[in-house]
């Protein structure tokens, strides 16, 4: 899933990861890429109106460690993370503000 999960929105990541994994076979892999903010939830605020504008309309941006923390309650097991947060500057003056993670996981039945 390279850039899907930030078009799902927050309250619905339970239900998307449930079908990720539902869909995998048993010990399938699943790599979800995709950018993750330094804060809390989606507010209004200079840098989600850049990114509802030109990158994802309507999208949601969370903590990697919230995104991670969902992805786990539908039983998914962490094996990697690697995250391109210098990459991403380009996107905001706060060069905090934004990360790129690869989140890799295995279905773990």
């Amino acid at each position: 899933s390279v850039g899907m999960f930030e078009h799902v929105g927050l309250q619905n990541l339970p239900q998307y990861f449930d079908v990720v994994r539902q869909l995998l076979k048993p010990d399938g892999h699943f790599l979800n890429h995709g950018i993750t903010h330094d804060k809390e939830g989606w507010r209004d605020t200079i840098s989600s109106r850049f990114i509802n504008r030109h990158v994802f309309p309507d999208g949601e941006l969370d903590t990697m460690s919230n995104v991670q923390q969902v992805m786990e309650r539908s039983r998914f097991e962490i094996i990697d993370v690697v995250t391109a947060d210098s990459k991403l500057r380009v996107f905001s003056r706060n060069e905090r503000a934004f990360s790129s993670a690869s989140v890799f996981f295995q279905n773990s039945f």
